[in-house]
C-alpha cells in the first residue's frame, strides 16, 4: 500500500488495498500493489514509476499523481529505481545481483553486471542514486558498500562501510545519505565518499528516503513512520 501525504505530513490518499481514518480524500489501484514487497517509487514528468520486487508481481508500474494506472511492463527485480536525463529507468535487481535498464516505453536495453562493470559485482543492490555529474550510486547490501558506476554501468568506486544499506540519496553538492537498515542509522559522505556524519536517534530499520527542498524524508519501516530531517 502506498500513502500519500502533503508537505506538513498529513495523509491525503492511499494507493493500494487498505485505507486511511483520517484525512483520505480517496482510494485508488486496489491491485497494483497487493503481491508487491519493498517497492521502490521515483517521480518524473509528473509522472509516479512504482516497482514491486515480488516474485509474484515484477513489474515496474506508470502512474497518474491521483494513482491512476497509465500502463506497465514487466522486470526482473524492483528493489531500487533511477530515471536518467535520457529518460532511461534503471531496476535495481537484488536477487539476480544486477541492474536492468529500460526505456521509456519498457523496452529493455541492458543489464548491468559483473560483466559490464569490469568484473565489480553488485552483491544485493537496493537503492539508486545519481550525482552532480550523472553517475549513479549503488547500495549494495551484499557489501555494505556504495559502489559507484557510470549510466553505461562501467565501474569507478566504491565507498563506505556499512550495515545494511537501503535507500540512497544525493544533494545538488555531492553529498549522499545512506539508509543503514541494519545499524538503524543515516550515512551522511561527502562529495569523496568519506563519511563526515552519522544520525541516529528515533531511527529503527530504515528503508527508503528521499530528499527535496533541503529535506530528508526517511521511511521508518519498523516503526510505521516517516521522519523528516533539515539537511541545513
Amino acid at each position: 500500500c502506498l500513502y500519500v501525504f502533503d508537505s506538513k505530513g498529513y495523509p491525503k490518499k492511499t494507493v493500494g488495498n487498505r485505507t486511511l481514518n483520517d484525512g483520505l480524500l480517496f482510494k485508488c489501484m486496489n491491485d497494483t500493489i497487493r503481491n508487491g514487497s519493498e517497492p521502490s517509487l521515483i517521480i518524473k514528468n509528473n509522472i509516479l514509476h512504482l516497482s514491486n520486487s515480488s516474485i509474484r508481481n515484477m513489474y515496474v508500474y506508470r502512474l497518474t499523481l491521483q494513482g491512476n494506472t497509465i500502463d506497465s511492463f514487466s522486470s526482473s527485480g524492483g528493489t531500487g529505481l533511477l530515471i536518467d536525463e535520457y529518460n532511461r529507468i534503471y531496476v535495481s535487481n537484488c536477487s539476480g545481483n544486477k541492474i536492468d535498464v529500460f526505456n521509456h516505453n519498457g523496452g529493455h536495453l541492458f543489464s548491468i553486471d559483473g560483466n559490464v562493470t569490469g568484473g565489480c559485482s553488485l552483491e544485493s543492490p537496493y537503492g539508486l542514486a545519481s550525482d552532480p555529474l550523472g553517475n549513479i550510486h549503488v547500495a549494495t547490501s551484499g557489501s555494505n558498500t556504495i559502489k559507484v558506476i557510470t549510466k553505461e554501468g562501467v565501474y569507478i568506486r566504491k565507498y563506505g562501510d556499512l550495515k545494511g544499506p537501503r535507500g540512497i540519496a544525493i544533494d545538488v553538492y555531492g553529498y549522499s545519505f545512506v539508509t543503514e537498515y541494519e545499524g538503524n542509522c543515516i550515512s551522511i559522505f561527502d562529495p569523496q565518499g568519506n563519511k563526515i556524519h552519522t544520525v541516529g536517534g528515533p531511527l529503527h530499520k530504515p528503508f527508503g528516503l528521499a530528499l527535496a527542498n533541503n529535506v530528508l524524508y526517511i521511511a521508518n519501516s519498523l516503526a510505521n513512520v516517516v521522519l523528516k530531517y533539515d539537511t541545513c
